[in-house]
């Protein structure tokens, strides 16, 4: 397994940390405020590394689904 850094939430500032749901799809969610990415879906160990990946790419990059009312 590889170490994945998720830099601080685009909104809040909070630490963030990677999810998953039962063995099928991973992203990245703020532990403060619930600011989180896309979900991307995986099929085997090879394929969770990339969407892993994927998914800090995403949140380091600030494209984050806002927990702000109306979105």
């Amino acid at each position: 397994m590889i170490e994945i850094e998720l830099e601080a939430c685009p909104d809040c500032g909070g630490g963030a940390v990677m999810e998953y749901e039962e063995g099928w799809c991973v992203w990245a969610e703020c532990t403060n405020c619930g600011a989180h990415t896309a979900f991307l879906t995986y099929k085997d160990d090879e394929e969770l590394q990339k969407a892993e990946r994927g998914i800090a790419d995403l949140w380091n990059a600030r494209k984050v689904i806002h927990a702000h009312p109306g979105e």
